[in-house]
């Protein structure tokens, strides 16, 4: 599955944008007030809300409205996924991915954030992988989730106990937030879009 990749390049981006982790927890409450609580979601999701305070139309030839209104309207509004690179949130080197049982050799893709390790990555580069410290190119990257290349396949297993890390920089698969997305017309061929919002699509 080909999923497109959204413009991250264009220059009328804002700076506050935000991006915030989503759980789904049950709560059950007690006449006495004691909560019973089940998340509902093994793993999050994330939501980004980015701003663009000025996107050009056709001014000088170049026309960002058509890049970012076209990618929305190719989306569908909800309905499509497609990927989306974080650019504070895109790369690491050394990340763990999988210790080896002396049968395995798939590995999926993950992300460790301080005491946290996200799925559901999308890879955009594999720089290295290593089997116990040691750099191999005995590997293909394959798809084996929904979306995407997403995990490290060994020629063959590695050995019980020994640490299977990778060097890459990966997509999150998302989709929009809204079928309605609004385009502002600010000034003469100039407009803005005030509140794009995505989230992971798992």
């Amino acid at each position: 599955m080909t999923l497109h990749i959204f413009p991250t390049d264009l220059p009328g981006l804002e700076w506050n944008s935000t991006k915030a982790p989503i759980f789904s927890t049950r709560i059950l409450t007690a006449r006495s007030g004691l909560e019973y609580r089940s998340p509902n979601w093994s793993y999050n999701k994330y939501r980004w809300t980015l701003s663009f305070s000025v996107i050009r139309d056709g001014r000088n030839g170049i026309d960002e409205l058509q890049t970012l209104l076209g990618f929305c309207l190719s989306r569908m509004g909800m309905y499509e996924t497609f990927l989306y690179e974080d650019p504070n949130d895109n790369t690491i080197a050394g990340q763990l991915l999988g210790v080896g049982t002396g049968s395995q050799t798939d590995f999926p893709l993950v992300r460790t954030f301080g005491t946290w390790t996200d799925p559901n990555l999308v890879a955009h580069t594999v720089s290295k992988v290593y089997v116990n410290g040691v750099e191999t190119t005995d590997y293909t990257v394959v798809q084996v989730g929904r979306f995407g290349l997403d995990t490290i396949r060994l020629d063959t297993p590695a050995p019980y106990g020994e640490n299977v890390t990778a060097d890459f920089s990966w997509y999150f698969p998302v989709r929009f937030l809204q079928d309605d997305p609004e385009f502002e017309n600010i000034f003469y061929q100039m407009w803005a879009q005030k509140k794009l919002q995505f989230q992971s699509d798992k």
